[in-house]
């Protein structure tokens, strides 16, 4: 679970992990005033990332190796799952946190949010 808890009256799911709560806390300390579809996002970008943490999670367990059906060994999966879902995870929490707007720009929870994936645990 996260240290972050939610700003007043806002619940986030107990299944989320704990990279998706501090994500929201995040977003909501610098957008408060999220309303209707913008809501809508910061729910889909949570689970994206849960669904990241979690298929990451699977990966690692098999020491980031599958083994197919012919006997070769390839990488697992679930990191091009984890991979896919932070993509997508970022690309909504760009519409919902101001960014700069310069090419390579990012939102600044998605910076956060790379920081904390690669940060050594």
């Amino acid at each position: 679970m996260s240290t972050t808890p939610a700003p007043d009256g806002w619940a986030f799911p107990e299944e989320w992990s704990a990279e998706a709560l501090e994500m929201a806390a995040e977003v909501l300390a610098q957008r408060a005033d999220l309303s209707g579809a913008e809501v809508a996002l910061l729910e889909n970008a949570g689970w994206l990332l849960t669904q990241a943490s979690i298929a990451f999670d699977v990966a690692k367990r098999h020491a980031f190796e599958s083994t197919t059906d012919r006997g070769a060994i390839t990488l697992h999966p679930g990191l091009a799952e984890a991979r896919q879902a932070r993509l997508a995870a970022n690309a909504a929490l760009h519409k919902l946190v101001p960014h700069d707007s310069g090419a390579a720009a990012g939102t600044i929870a998605g910076a956060s949010l790379a920081r904390r994936r690669w940060s050594p645990r």
